[in-house]
């Protein structure tokens, strides 16, 4: 607990520009009759600006022209392409007639693939679904190098994979939907493994041996596992075949990267049983320095094994399961310093600095530093400019920086065929994860905030988390004219939580502070569904035109209870102290929506939702009985609703293969779960409550055309509005409330354009060439920006990537150079917003310009 100081301190400090140009910190102290004042101010970067300076401004940061000029390279890596293309046409065309026999490449057809997702719970044509979902096929998935969730953001625009206090906190946001940090709520957008839930808990991250890769965006209430108010992320693994064949790939690259997977399909008994063995190792050093403890952070040490055996009893039953083990090992890239809030509640820039003397007396700074000899002694204010200027892939923390995850996915979807057009499938899925972390908070060198030291008794965040699912679905068509799909759906989640917050270690002036937060939250599901979709083709006489109408039944039911290990285990209960609670919900969800097929090309829909994220407790405010808006531990659950109106081509136009979609949505959240960070007992906790209503408008759109057999060109483009449109909620009973906004983790603009360029060099192998380019512009990483956490917003930024590679399709093997964020562009992707306590506010780096080879061969 902070003790009281015994002097008035005024502070002022301006936020300086996340990049540091410029910054520059001075302190004075003067001694006023009733105490001292700590004066930090900072010089202006430029007092003035030319002309010519604005312009060059203008251009770096816009949109448009960063997408402008990158279009140029691409058009350079077009003409360069062509001009090949036609100098190995002749050879390609005599080898071609002197051997007789020629294997071109799938690359070198101009026509498009038909795509086939299950966004609806059963296969259909990508072009003819009637809902807003994008799809990463597994060869676009090797050519585009997603190798983790966050390179999913650059292939996928719409979707922002968002940091929080390191870089292995990650969750997905869509259309303004994700998860604060350190919330006890269920994420916005939930992934699920093979239709299994994960719940944000882990195993989406082993992206090796993938068929697909899905994202659904809206609501999503009626068909899958748990409802979710921003989308679902659907993860598909290979199944086993009837082939004895596979794969191997190697990975190297800089920072010592060493990346090795593949796969063999394994015939037991012809067409009754096959087998799929698949495993990857990963190792990589971190490309982030730490001064304090002259290490690297961001290393990378994974593996992970997955087995499928698929059985089939006769013509009508299936069965196919999937275990897989995951490892994640090393530790993460560290939140740093950004920027510095003077009215915090806990005065970190005077208690972290030469003006401790004026609050213990003379001398007390220097017992600091001696007890703390790695802290500059220059103190915090004077930090921050220094951290500035050398920028963020050289940092100086004191906090350690330890990863470490085990997480099991086990799935069995067994499938019976009980008529021509009906089926049964049983969906049982089960998921164990044990992780702990210890995480930098602050991005600092002093002891202002952390989760734990590696080397102290207690400290970390620990979670271990089961998840045992089970769904009866029922599916088929009957009618002649209504498809339909329904079931029930059980789902069991118990976590077992521990967070020891670590904070104000100002030894020996003051012992640091260690508050424990250990609780076991148990949240079980129960719910019935059905959706329908009805071809009013024949009762219309309109040709194409269909009705799709779903409901969803559900019952919440959460319960937290406080363990010994809690700091507050040991107040007794009372009525408004409860170390046990548990409540109920009752969520009705709902889908309606009117599609119509005009031509075999040309897809036009309409489509409204509503759906719901679970309310909960707040384990690590503590067990007070209530809601967080009362001073107590629960929030209620999140309902959205939205409107959707979409466009689906794909055929020719002028002769052009060309595949287009568009998707025009409003969405409106109630009660909006958001974060706020809070003071109880004199510790840190994160108490997330209902903020009264936001909404979210935009469009999402992408296209692409195949112009020359050779040649394939795209782009995607997002737009999103969001904003909290009733924004003020009392936070801890105070009785003056918090107004939220603007609305976090929701870049306004994001776009991507690409290129491929793929040309037979001689028989059956073909070179490829491709060049991507990822763009956005700036989002907050904290809900509370206007009002106590200013300092917390991120500038956008772009990022290029690029491939060239040989293959032989023939002999299965293909060589591939590639580099990722080829421009070495310094950009961030989320970071901690606590500077209404700690007075700081930290940033977590993306990643710099990566080579790496890559060498596979399919057998």
């Amino acid at each position: 607990m902070l003790t009281a100081l015994p002097n008035q301190l005024t502070l002022f400090v301006s936020q300086p520009d996340i990049t540091g140009s410029g910054s520059l910190f001075t302190a004075t102290t003067a001694s006023p009759p009733n105490g001292r004042v700590l004066l930090v101010k900072v010089g202006e970067q430029h007092a003035r600006k030319s002309y010519s300076r604005q312009l060059k401004v203008f251009w770096e940061k816009s949109l448009i022209n960063r997408t402008s000029r990158f279009s140029i390279w691409i058009l350079a890596v077009f003409v360069v392409a062509t001009a090949t293309q036609k100098v190995y046409a002749d050879s390609a065309t005599t080898a071609a007639y002197s051997t007789g026999t020629v294997s071109a490449p799938d690359a070198t057809s101009n026509s498009l693939d038909e795509i086939i997702v299950t966004a609806r719970r059963r296969s259909e044509d990508l072009s003819k679904t009637p809902v807003a979902v994008s799809v990463l096929g597994g060869d676009a998935l090797d050519k585009l190098q997603i190798l983790t969730q966050s390179d999913l953001q650059t292939a996928i625009p719409g979707v922002t994979i968002r940091a929080t206090d390191n870089s292995n906190q990650l969750n997905y946001s869509i259309r303004g939907q994700s998860l604060d940090a350190f919330s006890t709520s269920q994420p916005g957008v939930l992934p699920y493994v093979n239709e299994v839930p994960v719940g944000g808990a882990g195993g989406s991250t082993a992206f090796y041996d993938l068929d697909s890769i899905q994202v659904l965006k809206g609501p999503q209430g009626t068909l899958f596992g748990r409802n979710a108010t921003g989308g679902a992320v659907l993860f598909t693994t290979v199944k086993p075949k009837d082939d004895f064949e596979g794969y191997f790939d190697a990975r190297l690259g800089d920072y010592n990267l060493k990346q090795f997977e593949g796969a063999v399909n394994i015939p037991i008994v012809s067409d009754r049983l096959v087998a799929r063995v698949a495993g990857f190792y990963e190792k990589q050093d971190g490309f982030q320095t730490n001064l304090y403890y002259s290490n690297t952070l961001g290393d990378i040490d994974r593996y992970g094994l997955r087995g499928s055996l698929t059985a089939r009893v006769g013509d009508n039953f299936q069965s196919d399961l999937v275990g897989e083990y995951f490892h994640s090992g090393g530790n993460s890239l560290t939140s740093v310093l950004n920027s510095l809030n003077p009215n915090g509640l806990i005065p970190a820039i005077l208690l972290f600095s030469p003006a401790l003397d004026t609050v213990y007396g003379p001398g007390a700074w220097n017992a600091y530093l001696a007890a703390h000899p790695r802290a500059p002694a220059g103190g915090l204010a004077a930090f921050l400019p220094v951290q500035l200027a050398r920028g963020p892939f050289t940092v100086d923390v004191d906090g350690s920086n330890a990863h470490l995850a085990n997480n099991l996915v086990l799935s069995d979807i067994s499938t019976l065929k009980i008529a021509d057009e009906t089926t049964l499938k049983n969906v049982l899925g089960f998921n164990s994860l044990r992780s702990i972390d210890f995480t930098e908070v602050d991005g600092s060198p002093y002891g202002i905030v952390d989760n734990g030291q590696a080397g102290d008794a207690q400290g970390g965040q620990l979670n271990n988390t089961h998840e045992l699912s089970e769904e009866l679905q029922l599916a088929g068509k009957i009618l002649r004219d209504l498809s339909y799909v329904s079931g029930l759906y059980f789902e069991d989640e118990r976590i077992d939580e521990e967070t020891v917050t670590r904070s104000l270690d100002l030894a020996p002036i003051m012992d640091p502070s260690f508050d424990t937060h250990d609780a076991l939250l148990r949240n079980r599901t129960f719910a019935v569904y059905g959706e329908g979709t009805y071809d009013l083709g024949e009762l219309t006489g309109i040709h194409g035109l269909g009705v799709t109408a779903g409901a969803r039944y559900s019952v919440e039911r959460h319960t937290v209870q406080f363990l010994p290990g809690d700091s507050g285990f040991d107040v007794p209960d009372s009525p408004t102290y409860q170390k046990y609670q548990e409540n109920t919900d009752h969520e009705t969800s709902w889908h309606f929506g009117l599609q119509e097929q005009i031509n075999s090309d040309l897809l036009v829909y309409v489509t409204t939702r509503k759906s719901f994220r679970d309310g909960g407790y707040n384990w690590l405010y503590g067990p007070q009985v209530g809601l967080g808006s009362v001073g107590g531990d629960r929030y209620l659950p999140e309902t959205a609703r939205d409107v959707e109106l979409g466009t689906k081509f794909q055929g020719s136009i002028a002769n052009v293969p060309t595949r287009l979609d568009f998707a025009l949505y409003s969405m409106t959240v109630d009660n909006v779960q958001r974060v706020d960070y809070v003071l109880v007992g004199g510790n840190i906790a994160a108490v997330t409550v209902n903020v009264p209503q936001a909404k979210i408008q935009g469009f999402d759109a992408d296209g692409q055309i195949n112009p020359l057999s050779w040649l394939k060109l795209g782009a995607a483009l997002s737009y999103a509005d969001a904003r909290f449109s009733e924004n003020v909620a009392f936070v801890q009973g105070n009785p003056t409330p918090t107004a939220f906004g603007p609305y976090p983790d929701t870049p306004r603009w994001s776009g991507s354009i690409f290129t491929d360029v793929t040309f037979r060099v001689y028989a059956n192998r073909a070179v490829s060439i491709h060049g991507d380019l990822y763009d956005q512009t700036g989002t907050y990483f904290t809900s509370t920006f206007n009002t106590i956490n200013p300092g917390t917003f991120i500038p956008g930024y772009v990022v290029a990537n690029f491939r060239v590679g040989l293959e032989d399709s023939k002999q299965g093997w293909t060589v591939s150079a590639n580099v990722k964020n080829a421009l070495n562009r310094v950009y961030y992707v989320g970071g901690i917003g606590t500077s209404n306590l700690t007075s700081t506010n930290a940033v977590v780096l993306g990643a710099p310009r990566t080579f790496s080879v890559d060498i596979r061969y399919k057998f």
